[in-house]
């Protein structure tokens, strides 16, 4: 979840291939307008060894430290959708 003036705005969806459950809690997310927090969208990045980072198929960025490490560091793809409320 990113609040952005005082919206929240969440991704959510489906990584393959499939990986450990994994927490960050200081996930930066990088964007040009809130207009590009809308929709569903593919992206693709990297989980693991200390951090995450996905790039979503419009230019956005969500990226940061792993609260915990997770071994092996693995490629990943998926969809999901942007809600606010």
């Amino acid at each position: 979840v990113f609040i952005i003036d005082e919206i929240q705005y969440s991704f959510v969806g489906s990584i393959a291939p499939s990986v450990q459950p994994f927490n960050c809690s200081n996930a930066v997310l990088t964007y040009g307008s809130v207009d590009d927090l809308t929709t569903s969208r593919a992206f693709e990045g990297q989980v693991g060894v200390t951090k995450i980072t996905v790039t979503i198929e419009n230019g956005v960025t969500i990226s940061g430290r792993l609260n915990m490490q997770l071994s092996p560091a693995t490629s990943i793809f998926g969809g999901g959708t942007w809600t606010s409320n």
